[in-house]
């Protein structure tokens, strides 16, 4: 089947090719895009409708919750979170409009919602990947330093927004090779319907599925995606993960985040690109997908901060002193000591500067929930156990960080 032009592949109307009509003869790109009769493609929109409503909703409570809380923002691993969540927004609420709009047209709404949807769903797959991958690197930098007892810098709140800013722009112009189609014909990649439902980047030839899995998929997914999975190999390998502590529940959160997007994304592609002749079982591959941003939205509940900004968010209540704190980006140094070293979450006290005999103090939960995520170094010297203040700028507040014997 060779298209040429967008106007043959969007189901306007009546669809090019339904479902009852295929045969024998049908390829297996013809199958992919053969529309079911209307009632079901109306129930499907309306489906899609209501699950992006849920999806919007709880992502946008979470990511709402963060902006709000003064803390909870200014830690860069949330922003990074925050970044994380912009390409689910794009995504839910870009599908339940375009879906709303064709479920009360009674059919696909118009060439250029098409074309706009072959832009945003690339973009925000392309965008997850690679801020899972910038992510993965901060946490692969940060086990490594104090593993390896090497400074480790905090990444500003103007290095998050550059990275995510760079990573947005890199994903449009991966999202806009689709619409190259209608300036160069013998482009091989192009938008074209899948199941009368939707329309996005497929394959619609030989050439192009090998172009497509060869080149674009690569550029878009794949490359991240096994770095991803590289760094959680090396972090296995030489045993970076600390037994217990915040940088191990760090590293843990944004595993499971990260998880949660190839656990649900993968299925929806396979089934994307099955073309078994099921509507129904191409709509599950979507669902499945669209369920994504939902879970991890779920999951960022396990994370303390974030959990008790939703709480405060829910229940208006708020801290009195919010605005004036702070996440401090200084360097965090992590140097051996001839004891051995490990961290002493303190109670919050006014910071002395040596604690002149060692001592045991056990962490409270209300410790680690309040202490940032790695703000946090040990330094000491053969004379004298030193504490290192983390104070947050503007605040009087402080972590006690103390040297303690194996």
């Amino acid at each position: 089947m060779n298209l040429r032009t967008l106007e043959e592949t969007i189901p306007l109307g009546q669809p090019t090719l339904r479902q009852w009509k295929i045969n024998e003869n049908t390829t297996h790109y013809e199958r992919v895009q053969a529309a079911p009769s209307d009632h079901d493609l109306a129930l499907m929109w309306s489906l899609y409708v209501g699950m992006s409503i849920i999806v919007t909703t709880l992502v946008g409570l979470v990511m709402y919750s963060i902006l709000l809380d003064r803390k909870a923002r200014s830690n860069p691993f949330n922003q990074f979170l925050i970044y994380l969540m912009i390409p689910d927004l794009v995504l839910s609420g870009s599908c339940g409009f375009t879906c709303l709009l064709s479920a009360v047209a009674g059919h696909y709404w118009s060439e250029t919602m098409c074309r706009l949807q072959g832009f945003y769903i690339p973009f925000g797959i392309g965008a997850n990947n690679w801020l899972n991958l910038a992510v993965g690197w901060e946490i692969l930098s940060l086990l490594r330093a104090s593993s390896g007892f090497q400074k480790y810098r905090v990444p500003s709140t103007e290095r998050v927004f550059f990275t995510a800013l760079a990573v947005y722009a890199y994903s449009c112009f991966m999202a806009s090779w689709a619409l190259w189609a209608d300036h160069f014909d013998n482009f091989p990649h192009r938008i074209v319907s899948y199941s009368g439902v939707g329309c996005a980047p497929l394959g619609y030839s030989r050439h192009s599925t090998i172009f497509y899995f060869l080149v674009y998929f690569p550029l878009l997914s794949l490359i991240p995606f096994f770095a991803v999975l590289g760094m959680g190999f090396y972090i296995w390998y030489y045993n970076l993960m600390p037994p217990t502590g915040r940088r191990r529940t760090l590293a843990i959160f944004f595993g499971r985040i990260i998880a949660v997007f190839t656990i649900f994304r993968l299925p929806s592609f396979a089934l994307g690109f099955s073309g078994a002749g099921s509507h129904w079982l191409l709509f599950a591959g979507g669902s499945f997908g669209h369920c994504q941003g939902a879970v991890s939205a779920a999951i960022s509940l396990t994370k303390p901060d974030i959990r008790d900004a939703i709480s405060r968010l829910i229940r208006c209540r708020f801290r009195k002193n919010d605005v004036g704190q702070s996440f401090s980006t200084e360097f965090v140094s992590f140097q051996p000591s001839s004891v051995g070293a490990i961290e002493l979450f303190g109670r919050k006290s006014d910071c002395p500067e040596v604690l002149s005999s060692p001592r045991h103090v056990e962490p409270s939960q209300n410790d680690l929930d309040r202490s940032d995520d790695a703000n946090i170094g040990v330094r000491s010297d053969d004379a004298n156990i030193e504490v290192v203040r983390t104070c947050e700028r503007n605040t009087e507040e402080c972590n006690e960080l103390a040297c303690w014997p194996d």
